[in-house]
């Protein structure tokens, strides 16, 4: 049977047989103080919604803008890759073409070689059939007239003592008129001395004998009649004869004769800096054609005729072709510590390369291709001094396009041509225009490296004529060349005749 309750314990709120907890309600401030920390926890719960759904939002966009760096890299990494390829192709091409320019050259200069040996065999044979035939008419003409010269030999005979001294007399004359030399070919002093040697008695026959028969062979070819022109000659030797001579006369008063003297020899104890220094400039010269470290470089030409695409090729190499590979190995042309390039245009695309391969070769010290190596570009606003470098490491630095700056920087440029080798400093100027370069560093250069700068005839001749004897024809051969879209090197530090002073590309001499 349920319980049951009155009206007064309901409406009261009190129920019987409930335990005293449950027979009253909670009053209206608790529960006001329960919703409103509800209300609190409600709203956190919101915040912390909202933090979590600003830092998911946040993350996707990292996540979003990291997978566009990845997909960015990945492509940057496919050109590499390309452009890497593309010069492995293009190095093996260019070893094709240098292999077989060389080997052309040897060809063509054995052919010069077989042809000048033809040439001379063709003279020699040619010079020994004259000596035969002068031969044979001088052997004609003797014998014609050996009774003429068998009637005069013995009156000739005392005419031995005349010729010798005549001789002698000949010589006093060339010693007076030097009384000291040198002989070039011993490095001995010759002086004089007063005992001079006498003539052998076989040396003055000898001498006489040969004097008797072209005096008597001149004197015959002059006449028609051989007997009748000798006749006069023998008198004159007769009153010759007549006059008192010694057979073996002394040297006259006043005449020097001439002795050797060697002198000691002067040591000298200073060293060549140039040849003890010479195995660092070999380090810094990889390669035989590239050029001889330290040295200082000039380059012209229009722009877009290749000048920055073979001076990144030279301060590159042959290296990526082994990056690539990962092997150790390669070489850079011009193997210097440092390179800086100073000019107006740090984002250009070649620079910007060169700059990453070098970044690849200096960063891992493990690595089978590791070179302590540095790039920088700088503004010509910064162009350092000469006497901040360390002679210790060598310093390649490249100055573009910079031959109207103001005269300022040209003159902290030419500072490099002057002084930069006492600083193991090599300096290379690029420029559009030949004759808007200074004269110091025209005159201080030891390399010219000619493009193609649209050039006529005329003005290439006034470049090369410092250069070579034969301007027509060179201006011919070079103004053709760089038509062609070719390059023509200078190496001014080699004599003239020398085939690689003047040179197609660094590595061919020119024809």
């Amino acid at each position: 049977m349920s319980r049951i309750h009155t009206l007064s314990d309901i409406g009261e709120g009190n129920k019987l047989g409930d335990l005293p907890s449950n027979r009253y309600p909670p009053s209206r401030t608790e529960l006001e103080n329960l919703l409103n920390q509800a209300n609190q926890d409600r709203e956190i719960a919101i915040e912390c919604g909202n933090r979590l759904t600003h830092k998911c939002s946040i993350l996707d966009k990292d996540n979003k803008r990291m997978q566009q760096d990845l997909n960015r890299s990945n492509k940057g990494k496919e050109k590499l890759s390309k452009h890497t390829y593309q010069l492995i192709d293009e190095s093996k091409i260019k070893i094709l073409e240098t292999n077989e320019s060389k080997e052309i050259t040897a060809l063509c200069s054995m052919k010069k070689i077989l042809k000048c040996k033809l040439e001379s065999t063709q003279k020699d044979n040619e010079l020994g059939s004259k000596i035969n035939e002068i031969e044979r008419l001088k052997t004609k003409a003797i014998g014609g007239e050996e009774k003429n010269i068998s009637a005069i030999s013995e009156p000739t005979k005392s005419l031995a003592p005349y010729l010798v001294h005549k001789k002698n007399m000949e010589k006093s004359e060339k010693i007076i008129n030097s009384p000291i030399h040198i002989d070039s070919r011993s490095d001995d002093v010759i002086i004089p001395d007063e005992n001079p040697p006498i003539p052998e008695e076989s040396e003055s026959r000898d001498f006489v004998s040969s004097q008797k028969a072209d005096i008597i062979l001149e004197s015959v070819s002059q006449s028609d009649d051989g007997i009748a022109s000798v006749t006069p000659y023998l008198e004159q030797q007769k009153n010759l004869i007549t006059t008192p001579i010694e057979l073996y006369p002394r040297i006259p008063a006043g005449v020097i004769p001439v002795i050797k003297v060697i002198m000691q020899k002067m040591k000298l104890f200073l060293m060549d800096m140039d040849k003890a220094n010479k195995h660092v400039a070999s380090r810094c010269q990889s390669h035989p054609a590239s050029p001889t470290w330290p040295f200082r470089m000039i380059v012209t030409g229009n722009s877009g005729s290749g000048k920055t695409n073979i001076l990144a090729n030279l301060f590159l190499g042959d290296k990526a072709e082994y990056i690539y590979k990962g092997k150790k190995g390669g070489r850079r042309y011009i193997s210097c510590d440092d390179l800086i390039v100073c000019g107006y245009h740090p984002d250009e695309p070649k620079w910007a390369f060169v700059r990453y391969m070098y970044g690849i070769i200096s960063k891992d010290l493990k690595a089978p291709y590791y070179e302590n190596i540095r790039f920088s570009y700088i503004s010509s606003e910064k162009i350092p001094n000469v006497k901040t470098f360390s002679p210790e490491r060598s310093t390649a630095i490249v100055f573009e396009d910079l031959c109207l700056a103001s005269e300022h920087i040209q003159n902290r440029i030419g500072q490099f041509f002057g002084n930069g080798r006492h600083r193991n400093i090599s300096c290379i100027f690029v420029a559009q225009t030949y004759h808007k370069i200074t004269t110091f560093m025209r005159e201080n250069a030891n390399y010219l490296v000619l493009f193609n700068s649209g050039s006529s005839y005329e003005d290439v001749s006034k470049i090369i004529r410092r250069y070579t004897d034969d301007v027509k024809n060179a201006s011919m051969v070079i103004n053709s060349y760089l038509r062609k879209g070719k390059f023509i090197v200078f190496d001014l530090d080699r004599p003239e005749d020398d085939p690689l002073a003047i040179r197609l590309r660094f590595d061919t001499p020119l024809d």
